[in-house]
């Protein structure tokens, strides 16, 4: 273990120790030596003792050398200090202090030298004196420049406007903005607040200066901006659940984002509006994530009018579903909306619009919808007269409620909210009735498929899947409740017919037996599972 010892004026204590020890704990991290500051007998200097290694106290004592000077390094007291005294206007010297001496504090350690204001004799002006080495006297008049730029001599000045609501942009958490403004452009940014609705900046600096600071503030308080308006059906999807899309586009982008009602574009099918601003690549790349939410891609495909029912499926299962499928799940990013705008001219077929942000998803969803209708359709010959008529009529309650909801989004672009809403009530009333006649509907299939033919055997031929799995979870659980064990014979179908060959109530069933812990087999006839119940 060395020690040394380095003996500096009194008045450079100050730097070493730093706002509440930070300077010479930084010292102590970096060196990794101890070091302690104790004031000397003569009351003019300090002893600044080192202790560590060779290479620790070495290393400390560099540190100490560039912090203080070159002449301590040796460990003797600095040269001669120098005083400069420069006079400012007294009502400017309150900004050299600062709140409770906070500033002068500031300039003093960051600049090496002592610094004092006290008023003049002729009650106008305030004299600023200055101690310290020549190097420290003019960083001290440079940080004292920046302050008050009258005291560097003839300067430009360039005075501009703000709205009071920016205010805030320019000053920054703390004064941080305002900081930066000025360490960036090496001018002095003072804001003065009127009585008004504006706000006065006045820059003051060189020429050099005052145009660095004035094209910053421009940026601050006039970002590049998009503003564009779209179907307001689409703002709910862009804002997300509690702001979660919105934000994470702003998180993720750095962009700034305000959606909302438009006020401009009534009756005219966009009646939501979205501002985004902030630097221009941010605002770019935040333009087109907005765009893929709002202007998603899209396509078409036409469906029987008596599948469109099953397509939607009790309470929108089936479509729920066939979203999920494509990975469109509560948290992640992909967005699938499936919707039925109404009969064509034949009154043969609905349109089911799909769209997607995600553009490659859109053709397997088409699959997987023409898969669905295609299946609807086949289960007609399946569901027997009184099935087939019930499903009829709840096709015919799917299209009501899906007009409706056509007028209730055509009420709200043209801000018309009452006759939206009144629309909506409409169309959850079709959406009742749906569900209800669907239920009629399936119960009547189950009997034509299964009627005469015993507790042990169920045909799920002509449901939907959640129906499906409803009626056979119901005549397990009867079986289940006898000690005796039996075994249920489930027809499902093989899919052969289906497109794509692919069975749904099957992997279906299969899972339901699994999740229950049910031994199924189905003796090599893929259309019968064999249940242990």
């Amino acid at each position: 273990m060395e020690e040394a010892q380095v003996t500096v004026d009194k008045r450079v204590v100050g730097r070493i120790i730093g706002p509440r020890g930070s300077t010479i704990n930084k010292l102590r991290d970096d060196s990794g030596a101890r070091v302690n500051v104790d004031d000397a007998e003569d009351g003019q200097s300090a002893t600044v003792t080192i202790r560590g290694t060779a290479s620790q106290v070495a290393t400390a004592k560099e540190l100490l050398n560039a912090l203080v000077g070159s002449s301590n390094a040796g460990g003797s007291i600095p040269g001669p200090m120098e005083e400069e005294v420069v006079m400012c206007e007294r009502r400017e010297a309150g900004k050299v202090i600062g709140p409770r001496g906070a500033t002068i504090r500031s300039l003093s350690a960051e600049s090496g030298a002592k610094i004092d204001v006290k008023d003049a004799d002729d009650g106008v002006h305030s004299n600023i004196k200055i101690l310290g080495s020549s190097a420290q006297i003019a960083a001290a008049k440079k940080l004292l420049i920046r302050l008050l730029p009258a005291l560097g001599g003839n300067l430009d000045t360039f005075v501009m406007h703000c709205d009071k609501t920016d205010v805030g942009k320019v000053i920054g958490p703390r004064g941080s903005t305002i900081r930066w403004l000025q360490d960036e452009s090496g001018a002095s940014i003072d804001v003065e607040r009127e009585g008004g609705p504006q706000t006065k900046i006045t820059i003051k600096g060189d020429s050099t200066q005052v145009e660095a600071a004035r094209k910053l503030l421009d940026e601050l308080l006039n970002p590049p901006t998009e503003t564009f308006t779209f179907p307001s059906r689409k703002l709910p999807k862009l804002i997300g659940t509690q702001g979660s899309t919105i934000k994470g586009i702003q998180e993720n982008t750095g962009a700034w984002i305000k959606a909302g009602d438009s006020q401009y574009e009534k009756g005219s099918g966009h009646g939501a509006e979205v501002t985004i601003s902030g630097d221009a690549a941010a605002v770019a790349e935040a333009t087109a994530l907005v765009k893929a939410i709002v202007f998603p891609a899209s396509i078409t495909v036409p469906c029987p009018k008596d599948a469109v029912a099953a397509l939607i499926g009790d309470d929108g299962d089936n479509l729920r579903d066939l979203r999920k499928e494509c990975g469109d799940i509560a948290g992640s990013d992909i967005d699938i909306d499936i919707s039925i705008k109404g009969v064509n001219k034949e009154g043969t077929n609905a349109e089911v619009r799909i769209e997607s942000s995600h553009a490659e998803l859109l053709e397997k969803l088409k699959v997987l919808v023409m898969q669905e209708i295609a299946e609807a359709v086949e289960a007609g010959d399946t569901t027997g007269p009184e099935g087939t008529s019930l499903r009829a009529e709840a096709n015919e309650w799917a299209l009501k409620r899906s007009h409706f909801y056509h007028k209730a989004e055509k009420a709200r672009e043209k801000g018309e909210p009452q006759q939206a809403a009144e629309m909506i009530a409409e169309a959850k009333k079709c959406g009742q009735m749906m569900r209800e006649t669907n239920r009629a509907a399936a119960k009547s299939i189950l009997k034509h498929n299964n009627d005469g033919k015993g507790d042990l055997f169920i045909d799920l031929h002509g449901l939907q899947v959640q129906e499906a799995l409803r009626f056979l979870e119901q005549r397990l659980d009867m079986h289940l409740a006898n000690a005796t064990v039996e075994v249920l014979e489930c027809v499902t179908g093989a899919g052969h017919h289906s497109p794509g060959k692919l069975a749904k109530i099957r992997p279906a069933v299969a899972q339901l037996c699994t999740d229950r812990n049910l031994k199924c087999a189905d003796d090599d006839n893929p259309g019968v599972f064999q249940i242990c119940c």
